[in-house]
Formats: structure tokens, C-alpha cells, sequence
């Protein structure tokens, strides 16, 4: 038995515990840095981020929630189907990155309209902006990864576990996709977030005392940011690779009684995943049908 609760726990509390404080603290200290703001303006912005981020965080909490409960739902009716189950869990995990990636650009812009309409605002405060898409497209991945790995529990039920889908059914998030992802988010913040506060710096738009500090601390939590999303990666790789071998090896022993081999993601890995787990029930149906047949001789 599957609750709301617990996915609440593995999933949603995971994304807003590890990832998303990293991230805030990057895009306030860099908007801080390279906004030239005035104290007012300074004092204002944070009050509107704060207003904007709470918006759309309320806005993503109720609709994950109602998301959960659909699945929960669905997975504690032994009537429902567990193909359309399957398909739910593969598809899930995009829609939380895709919604972590919303509260992003949704909460970022709000701020900036807010402060837009209280202050005529220079071209050097409205580009400190630039940096909410740059942690919207890094966020996606941590949020993915999290996701995924907390539903493995999920996919290992045997009714799912042996849901076979077919090629076409999910959305196939390959390896290559992610690690490409993954490269952009590692390139984008150094391109971005350094090479505008350079620019500002030596273009003397923007003076700051001690700028290796503040480059210092800028690189600390994007390496944090960044180190987290591979952390992520590696995780869910190596869950799949070790439950594959186990049961491999279980196989090559002549141990047919263990559990369904799930496929708890939607890359190459859990592909292989579902191919090892119909073979060995067609290994099973096999030596079931030659044992019948051997009784029957037999008698």
C-alpha cells in the first residue's frame, strides 16, 4: 500500500530540501551582485521574489499533490490497469521537471514585473534577470532525477513490473539526452553567470570590492547546483545497473523464482530492464510446458 504521504516524502520534499535552496541563494546573490540596485530597490525586490516565489510554489505544491493522488489512487486498485499505471510512472517524472522548470520562469517573472512596475528599472537591473532561465533549465534535471528514483518502489509492484510497453508508449529519455542536458546546465552557469559579471566589471558598469569573493561564492553554489544534478544521475544509473546483474546472475544460477525486474526509468538501461524481465517469464512458461509435458509422458 502506496500513500500520498510517502510520495510526498521520497519526491516533493526531496526537490525542495536538496536542489531548490542552492538554487535561490544562487539567483538572489547574483541578481544582488550584478543588479546595481539601490537599497530601496534591493529592499523591494527581495519582498516581491519572496511574493512571487511563494505563488508559484503553492501553485506547483497543488497541482503535484492532485498529480499524486491520481497515482496513488490508481496504484492501490488492483482493477486498474497496469499498463496505464506504467505509462503514468514513465510520464511523471517529466512533468515534475517541466513543472520545476514553470515555477521557475512563472516565479522569476513575476518578480521582475512587480519590481517593473514600481521602479523605472535600467537595462543593467532587468538583464540581472538573465539568470532565472539559465537555473530554470539546470533545475530540470535534479527534479527529473529525484522523481524517477522515488517511484522506484512503485514500478517494482510484479503487476507493473511486467506491464510490457512498447516503443512508442513513453517518451524514451535516453542517456545521451540527460548527459547533453547535464553538459548545457554545467556550461551555462560559468558562460553566463561569469561572463556577465566580468563584463559589468571590466566594462566598469559595475564596481564591486573583493570581486574574487564574490566569484568565490558564485562558484561554490554553482558547483553545489551542479554536483547535486550528477549526484542525481549516477544514483539512478547504478540502481538499474545493480538490479539488472542481480537478477542476471540469479538467471545464469537457474533461480527462476525471483521477483519481476522493473523498469524504473525510461532510458536504455530500463529498456533492457523490461527485455531481461519478458524473457525470463517466457523461460518460466517454458519450463512450466516442459514439465506438463514431461508428467504427461510420465503417465
Amino acid at each position: 500500500m502506496i500513500t500520498t504521504s510517502y510520495l510526498k516524502k521520497t519526491i516533493m520534499m526531496k526537490i525542495e530540501m536538496v536542489s531548490t535552496p542552492i538554487q535561490v541563494s544562487l539567483a538572489v546573490y547574483f541578481i544582488f551582485a550584478t543588479g546595481g540596485y539601490t537599497p530601496d530597490v534591493l529592499k523591494l525586490f527581495l519582498i516581491d521574489a519572496v511574493i512571487a516565489a511563494g505563488l508559484a510554489s503553492i501553485i506547483g505544491i497543488v497541482f503535484n499533490i492532485r498529480k499524486i493522488n491520481t497515482i496513488v489512487s490508481m496504484y492501490n486498485d488492483p482493477s486498474s490497469d497496469p499498463f496505464a499505471i506504467k505509462k503514468i510512472l514513465l510520464q511523471y517524472p517529466h512533468i515534475q521537471g517541466f513543472m520545476v522548470v514553470f515555477r521557475w520562469m512563472g516565479g522569476g517573472s513575476l518578480a521582475f514585473i512587480l519590481l517593473f512596475m514600481q521602479f523605472n528599472l535600467t537595462r543593467m537591473n532587468m538583464l540581472a534577470f538573465i539568470i532565472i532561465p539559465v537555473l530554470a533549465l539546470l533545475s530540470y534535471i535534479p527534479a527529473y532525477m529525484v522523481t524517477e528514483s522515488g517511484l522506484e518502489e512503485l514500478y517494482a509492484e510484479p503487476r507493473i513490473a511486467n506491464a510490457s510497453l512498447k516503443k512508442g508508449d513513453y517518451i524514451n529519455f535516453t542517456l545521451g539526452v540527460r548527459l547533453v542536458l547535464l553538459s548545457l546546465s554545467v556550461l551555462l552557469i560559468p558562460v553566463v553567470v561569469f561572463g556577465y559579471l566580468l563584463y559589468l566589471v571590466n566594462s566598469q558598469q559595475l564596481a564591486l570590492q573583493n570581486i574574487w569573493l564574490h566569484i568565490g561564492f558564485i562558484s561554490f553554489l554553482s558547483v553545489c547546483s551542479v554536483i547535486i544534478s550528477v549526484n542525481n544521475m549516477l544514483k539512478n544509473i547504478k540502481s538499474s545497473v545493480h538490479m539488472l546483474l542481480t537478477s542476471c546472475t540469479e538467471l545464469k544460477n537457474g533461480n527462476f523464482t525471483i521477483d519481476a525486474i522493473p523498469m524504473t526509468n525510461s532510458n536504455e538501461l530500463g529498456i533492457v530492464c523490461q527485455q531481461v524481465n519478458e524473457l525470463m517469464i517466457k523461460l518460466k512458461d517454458i519450463i512450466v510446458n516442459v514439465k506438463e509435458s514431461s508428467d504427461l509422458v510420465s503417465t
